[in-house]
C-alpha cells in the first residue's frame, strides 16, 4: 500500500512538472500543415503552403514554442488512422483551408490542443484580398497565439515569407511538388533559386533550395551528383556564417556531407549542431544513428529519441523509407526500421 502510494506521488509530481513545463513556460509543441485548397484551381495550391510558412514564422518569432519539422508532418498526413497525433509530445495542432477567387480569399483554421485533461479546439476564419493577405495572416497569427497563450502579442510581423519577395512563389511551389509522395523538384525552379539565393539570403529560402538540391542530387548520377551536392555544401556553409542558430542548415549540410561520402566527424558534429539548436530535428538525430557504428548506448539513444520526434518512420502504417525526403535515405531508413522493429 505504502509503495503505490508512493507510486502515485511520483506521477503526479511527473504531471506537474510536465504541465508546468509545457504550460507555465509556454514551451508548447506546434504542428501547422500546409492548408488545402478548396477550390479546383490547383495552381494556387502553393498559397497553402505560404500561409502556413509565415504563420509559423510569426508564432516562432513572438514564442519560445517548439514546431514540428516538415518532414515529420509529410509522413503524418499520409497515416490512414486520421486521430492519430503527431508524435507523444505535441500539445498543439494547426490544420486548415483556404479559398480564392480571382483576387478575394478566405482562410479557416482549426487549432486543436491535445494536453491531457486540457484538450480543446477552436476555429479562426478571415477573409483577403491579394493585396493585403499578409496582413489578414498576421492577424489570424496573433489570434492563434493568444488562444494557444493568453497573453501572446505578435510584436515583431515575419520578415519572411512576404509577397512579392524574390524566390518566394518558387520556393512554395517546389515545397508543393516535394511534399508529394516521390515528387521531384524542377530543375529550372531550383537554377531560378540559384541565382538569387546568397548566403545571407532568408535561411528558409536557403534551406528550401539545399533540399531541392539534396533530392534532385538522387536521381542524377556520377558527376551530375557531385556537382550539385558540390554546390548544396557551399550554399550551407555559407549560410551558417550568417544564421549560426539555424538547426535545419546544420542537419542539411550533415547530409551532404554524408551522400557525399565526407568524414564521419564532420557528419557527427554537424549533426549534433541540429539536434543542439532544435530538439525535434528528426533528420539530424537520423543521420547521427547512422554514423555511429561504436557506441551503443548511445545510438539507442538517439533510436529513443528519433522515434518520439518522428513516429511515422518507424510505424508500419506509413511507407516512412519511402517517403521521407522523397526517399533520399531510403535504404538506410529500410535497415533501421528493421533493427527496432
Amino acid at each position: 500500500m505504502i509503495v503505490f502510494k508512493k507510486t502515485i506521488v511520483c506521477y503526479g509530481i511527473l504531471f506537474v512538472i510536465f504541465y508546468f513545463f509545457y504550460s507555465v513556460l509556454g514551451a508548447e509543441l506546434v504542428g501547422i500543415s500546409p492548408l488545402s485548397n478548396q477550390r479546383h484551381r490547383k495552381q494556387n495550391d502553393w498559397l497553402g503552403y505560404y500561409i502556413q510558412a509565415r504563420i509559423k514564422a510569426n508564432l516562432e518569432l513572438n514564442s519560445n514554442w517548439m514546431f514540428h519539422p516538415p518532414s515529420v508532418l509529410s509522413l503524418w498526413a499520409l497515416r490512414p488512422d486520421r486521430s492519430q497525433p503527431i508524435s507523444p509530445q505535441t500539445t498543439i495542432i494547426i490544420e486548415g483551408s483556404f479559398q480564392q477567387v480571382v483576387e478575394l480569399g478566405y482562410i479557416s483554421l482549426w487549432v486543436k490542443r491535445i494536453m491531457p485533461d486540457e484538450e480543446g479546439m477552436e476555429s479562426f476564419e478571415i477573409s483577403y484580398t491579394q493585396n493585403n493577405l499578409d496582413s489578414q495572416i498576421d492577424l489570424l497569427s496573433k489570434q492563434v497565439g493568444a488562444w494557444i497563450q493568453p497573453g501572446f502579442k505578435l510584436k515583431k510581423a515575419a520578415m519572411f515569407p512576404q509577397q512579392g519577395q524574390p524566390g518566394v512563389l518558387e520556393m512554395y511551389v517546389m515545397s508543393q511538388k516535394l511534399s508529394a509522395p516521390e515528387g521531384l523538384p524542377d530543375i529550372r525552379e531550383i537554377l531560378y533559386l540559384e541565382e538569387i539565393v546568397g548566403k545571407t539570403s532568408s535561411y528558409e529560402l536557403i534551406c528550401g533550395l539545399g533540399e531541392a538540391m539534396v533530392v534532385l542530387s538522387q536521381s542524377l548520377e556520377g558527376r551530375e551528383r557531385k556537382s550539385i551536392l558540390k554546390k548544396a555544401e557551399v550554399l550551407l556553409r555559407e549560410a551558417i556564417l550568417n544564421h549560426k542558430s539555424r538547426s535545419r542548415l546544420y542537419s542539411l549540410l550533415a547530409e551532404v556531407y554524408y551522400l557525399s561520402g565526407n568524414y564521419t566527424s564532420w557528419i557527427k558534429k554537424t549533426a549534433e549542431d541540429a539536434v543542439r539548436f532544435d530538439s525535434q530535428n528528426d533528420l539530424g538525430y537520423l543521420l547521427k544513428i547512422m554514423i555511429n557504428d561504436s557506441d551503443a548506448d548511445a545510438r539507442s539513444k538517439d533510436v529513443d529519441l528519433l522515434r518520439q520526434v518522428n513516429p511515422w518512420l518507424f510505424t508500419d502504417a506509413v511507407d516512412g523509407a519511402r517517403f521521407f525526403q522523397n526517399g533520399v535515405l531510403k535504404e538506410e531508413l529500410s535497415r533501421l526500421k528493421k533493427e527496432n522493429h
